[in-house]
């Protein structure tokens, strides 16, 4: 895995944890872009935990298996609702 650099938008904040998979900058801040970058550029150790990290997310919450569970459980919990009406 990478990780990612993101605005701090909930959307983003919600899937890449700043500090952990990736590093979340403001909005429109094209300098702390920069920094963040030149930050993993410069620092393998913390590229390789933070890519490590962004890894096991994906795989634990997003893998196609995972998703495809959450998609059955959606559609079973919508046909029972369904029934019952």
């Amino acid at each position: 895995g990478l990780p990612a650099v993101v605005s701090s938008i909930s959307a983003n904040t919600q899937l890449v944890r700043d500090q952990v998979q990736g590093i979340a900058v403001q909005v429109g801040g094209e300098a702390e872009i920069g920094a963040a970058l030149d930050r993993l550029m410069a620092d393998a150790a913390l590229r390789g935990r933070m890519g490590q990290a962004a890894r096991q997310e994906i795989v634990a919450n997003y893998s196609l298996p995972m998703v495809a569970r959450r998609y059955e459980e959606l559609f079973t919990q919508v046909a029972a609702e369904g029934a019952q009406r």
